[in-house]
């Protein structure tokens, strides 16, 4: 065999291999396979923050406190219950009803749990991109989460689908780029609707946002305070996250 037909047959290889590999990215919006798909009945769980061992490839540290989190959640949570406000074909268990569901089951630490079943394992997608690759990718096949999700339909009315809202991360700077000073909040939010029985996603929605305050050093030399919470809230908790949601319609939305 000649070098050039070595190096030929190497090049196609590569190229075949490469072509059957599966991708690691995962779109937000419905998934493949569900695109028809409505949950009979969707239990909604309060937001909570990306578990911290549950580590994807381009996720950033957050360095805020964590009542600045809390306080962050609280917001995240009335605007999902507004999301179904008003909507014909979602029909959803708030997460005040899961609660107190479970309060009167005998698992009563099942919510506690969802965080040790995300924690990191040694076969865990380390190039995964984002949160719905990270979840499709390596939480879906845990088989203690598909057993979780089984309980947890069994204990909550039967739901079909799960809704996980998440805070991914939330990060405070202040820089002087070149003479401007900025003070600046950035924060990501991310929902997944999972499907309670097979523990496929249907459905994945983000958002990511930033709010800054900025100074010149020619007035001072005092960095701005941070702009409000209010302020990143505000382009937060936007209509498109629901985009493409299913039964989601948004002549009804907020």
């Amino acid at each position: 065999m000649s070098n050039r037909q070595f190096w030929l047959l190497t090049f196609l290889g590569t190229l075949i291999s490469s072509c059957v590999s599966p991708s690691l990215d995962v779109p937000y919006g419905l998934q493949k396979g569900h695109l028809s798909l409505i949950p009979a009945r969707t239990a909604v769980i309060g937001c909570q923050s990306w578990p911290q061992e549950a580590r994807y490839q381009k996720l950033p540290l957050s360095n805020t406190t964590s009542e600045e989190i809390s306080q962050l959640c609280t917001s995240y949570d009335k605007y999902i219950i507004q999301g179904f406000t008003g909507q014909p074909f979602m029909r959803g268990l708030s997460p005040q009803a899961v609660k107190k569901t479970i309060s009167r089951s005998q698992h009563l630490d099942l919510l506690n749990q969802l965080q040790t079943l995300w924690q990191h394992q040694k076969e865990d997608c380390n190039q995964c991109p984002s949160a719905p690759s990270f979840y499709v990718n390596t939480i879906s096949k845990r088989p203690k989460w598909q057993e979780w999700l089984h309980l947890f339909s069994k204990t909550v009315h039967y739901a079909d689908a799960i809704l996980l809202p998440f805070i991914t991360f939330v990060s405070k700077n202040k820089i002087d780029d070149g003479g401007i000073l900025s003070a600046t909040i950035q924060a990501e939010i991310v929902l997944l609707l999972i499907d309670t029985n097979s523990s496929e996603l249907l459905w994945a929605g983000g958002r990511q946002a930033t709010a800054s305050s900025k100074k010149s050093t020619s007035v001072t030399m005092d960095f701005p305070d941070f702009p409000s919470w209010q302020t990143l809230e505000n382009r937060l908790f936007h209509q498109d996250l629901w985009k493409s949601y299913p039964g989601y319609q948004m002549s009804f939305g907020k």
